[in-house]
Formats: structure tokens, sequence, C-alpha cells
């Protein structure tokens, strides 16, 4: 049965609002990705072309009401930096690429994120295939996000109901090693996708999705 939610009074998030967006002249703003590409063409002779170097700052407001009495409204900022680079050597080209978000300019270091991804791009070159065979594997953030992805699918509720997920039926039982615990928090400080409610006007919170890597549940 599919119905509208009731009127919750949601906590107010306690996120950075950045009144400073939209202040820095543009033209500023141009002046010091340009400084950031000739400083990284710079730095080694293997890097050949800097494809991309951006930054985008936001401001939203929403709102939500329903004929059940839900009355809810929400804002924030948000500021991002990308960079894309290529180098070559040896008859060997390679690109790498890398974005950051934060809630507020302060919270927004371009910089280590060109170094780390200049040196992951450096990196690259000389690699050689391994043999065949079981080895300890240490993933980077990047790929720990691509892992996630993957769960996030079949912890939906949704794939779940539509018979479309691997762990339909393992609520209650082990999915992962104990050292494994995922939560889904709504609410997180400076989250990427964190509000004070959803679409329908329900509070965000947080829920425990595996715990010690025991499946506890799906989110909706």
């Amino acid at each position: 049965n599919r119905r509208l939610a009731r009127p919750a009074r949601a906590r107010p998030l306690k996120a950075p609002f950045d009144r400073g967006l939209f202040r820095t002249p543009v033209k500023a703003l141009q002046g010091r990705l340009a400084r950031w590409e000739k400083s990284l063409l710079a730095s080694d002779s293997r890097l050949t072309k800097v494809l991309a170097l951006s930054f985008d700052e936001t401001a939203s407001a929403s709102a939500g009401v329903s004929t059940a009495g839900v009355g809810v409204e929400d804002r924030s900022t948000s500021v991002s930096f990308s960079l894309e680079i290529m180098a070559e050597s040896g008859g060997e080209t390679h690109v790498a690429w890398d974005w950051r978000r934060a809630p507020a300019w302060r919270a927004l270091d371009p910089e280590p994120l060109m170094e780390g991804n200049r040196l992951r791009l450096l990196s690259a070159f000389g690699a050689e295939p391994l043999p065949t065979g079981t080895y300890p594997v240490l993933f980077d953030p990047r790929t720990g996000g691509d892992v996630l992805d993957f769960l996030a699918a079949a912890l939906s509720g949704e794939a779940v109901r539509k018979g479309q997920s691997f762990l339909a039926d393992k609520k209650g039982r082990r999915v992962a090693s104990a050292a494994v615990t995922l939560v889904d928090d709504g609410r997180l400080p400076g989250g990427a996708a964190s509000s004070a409610y959803d679409d329908e006007g329900v509070p965000s919170s947080r829920r425990v999705l595996v715990s010690r890597g025991l499946l506890k549940g799906f989110y909706y």
C-alpha cells in the first residue's frame, strides 16, 4: 500500500551554509586555474596536457508540502573542484581524473587533490601484469567507492522487492567479514547528499545496514 508520509519534525541539519558563494570574481577564479595548470605542466615533462580544470559553486533551496500536512524546507550550498590530466612517455599515454565536493569553500582544498591525481597518473607508467594467483588487496578510496556503489544497489529495498538483489534472502545472516560495518546516514555533517528530510518529507536518519558483517536491513 502506498500512502503519503505523515507530518514529523525534522531536526535542523548542522551543515555549513557558505554565504561567500558567488563573491569571487570569475576572472580571479580563472587566474587561479591558469596558475595551477601552468604549475602542473611544469612539474614533470611527461605531463602533456591539462584536459580539464574547473570550479563549480551552487546554492539551493527546497521545500515539500502534501495534503497530509507535511510542510518542510531546507537550503544548502556546495562547491566542487575537478581536474583531468594527460601524460605521455615511451609510447604510453595515460589519463587521470578526480573530483571533490564540499559544502563550503573553506572545506575544499584543491592542491592536495591535484598532487594526488598527478602522482597516481605518473605511477601508471611501466606497469606490468601480475601472474595469476591470490594476492592481498588494498583498495584506495576511489576503488572502495566503486565497491560501495555495487553494494548500494544490492542493499536497495526496491531491488529486494523486485528480486534483483543477491542479498534479498540474507537478512540476519553473515554477508561480510566482522570488520565490515555499513551505515546509511542521511544526516552526516558535510555529506554529499545530507538533508534534514527526504523527497517525501520524512526526517532523515541513521540506519545500520551491515553490522560487524551481519546484514541488518535495507534502505528505501
